[in-house]
């Protein structure tokens, strides 16, 4: 079946080329088509009726798979026809990422409308992560002979050179602390969109909560040991929390490669040490909203011969910056505190 579909991919091109068409015209034709899905397919909801109201255009439905397998399968051919593909793989491939990524989700469009319940998964940047993945001969120089956490609460952390991966915290008077009382009001003024637009938490305890369950549980006596990973991936959520957090004074000068992914991690003075989760973006901040926690960096499996072991302790207004290139973060328990940890996780490109 593969050889198939390549094989007529290549008549195509070759068809085009006896038209005198160039790449690029045969590349806009390709995609004019993929447009005309897109079309076709904006008026499947109105066609959609079951038993329970909702009937499903099987032929259609049909077409949108073929159509992504399609587009997979163009994508193997453009690597076999325009250069060996070792060589499109480690010269080439990064310049293909962001107009692959593009047109992916222009074919994903119509399965989305078709499936409305995928868009929670639409915004994804990767959804399998590779866990085992690690970069040969790793230059560790932004670990190695790191013995602490910088302060660097007087420098000008706009300047990018503070942001080459070693790692730092800096005071910010100007954010907001952010605690129990802080999330309620903010889930109570913001309900039906968070509902919505990021619907879920994890929680070490419990599992999977819905946004509500979440809010519900964070009192002022919450549970001994929970922990709450809340993973926002939406504008609108991400917009919200970073007006009840407030803006740090000072940002590095890309803040034009900004994620749009955060986290929001809810603590327990008495929860157990986990893991910061891997961000889309390698350059991390962390905001202590309330409470106090343990940051522990460990160097990344590719420095670990090159570099030791660091740890920091936040409180409110502090941000910690790190790379995980070169590190990976945890958060720990610290002594003589019983105030909840509520933390704010973003990060750029």
């Amino acid at each position: 079946m593969l050889k198939s579909y390549l094989h007529e991919v290549k008549k195509l091109r070759s068809l085009g080329k006896d038209w005198n068409l160039s790449d690029e015209e045969i590349d806009r034709i390709i995609d004019d088509s993929f447009r005309f899905l897109e079309t076709e397919f904006a008026f499947v909801d109105d066609n959609l009726t079951t038993d329970s109201g909702v009937k499903l255009n099987t032929r259609k439905l049909w077409s949108v798979s073929l159509a992504v397998c399609a587009v997979a399968i163009l994508c193997c051919a453009l690597v076999t026809y325009r250069r060996p593909a070792t060589n499109y793989l480690e010269k080439n491939l990064h310049q293909l990422v962001y107009p692959g990524m593009k047109l992916l989700r222009k074919i994903m469009l119509p399965v989305v409308k078709t499936f409305p319940s995928l868009t929670e998964w639409y915004d994804e940047a990767c959804l399998i992560s590779n866990r085992y993945f690690q970069v040969p001969d790793l230059d560790c120089w932004p670990c190695e002979n790191v013995k602490s956490v910088l302060n660097l609460t007087t420098s000008d952390v706009t300047n990018e050179k503070y942001h080459s991966g070693i790692p730092f915290i800096t005071k910010d008077p100007g954010l907001k602390k952010v605690g129990a009382a802080e999330l309620r009001r903010l889930y109570r003024d913001n309900k039906e969109m968070f509902d919505k637009e990021s619907p879920r938490a994890e929680s070490q305890l419990h599992g999977m909560l819905t946004a509500e369950q979440l809010f519900s549980q964070i009192s002022t006596t919450v549970q001994k040991d929970m922990h709450i990973t809340w993973r926002l991936n939406r504008l609108e959520p991400t917009r919200a929390v970073r007006t009840a957090f407030g803006m740090p004074r000072k940002l590095p000068s890309y803040t034009t490669g900004v994620t749009p992914e955060k986290f929001l991690l809810i603590d327990d003075s008495s929860a157990a040490t986990h893991q910061i989760p891997v961000t889309e973006g390698s350059t991390v901040y962390v905001i202590q909203g309330s409470g106090s926690r343990l940051y522990i960096l460990d160097p990344s499996p590719e420095c670990r011969t090159a570099c030791q072991r660091i740890s920091v302790v936040l409180e409110p207004h502090h941000i910690l910056w790190y790379n995980w290139w070169y590190w990976r973060c945890s958060s720990a328990p610290i002594d003589q505190t019983s105030e909840l940890s509520v933390s704010f996780v973003g990060s750029y490109f």
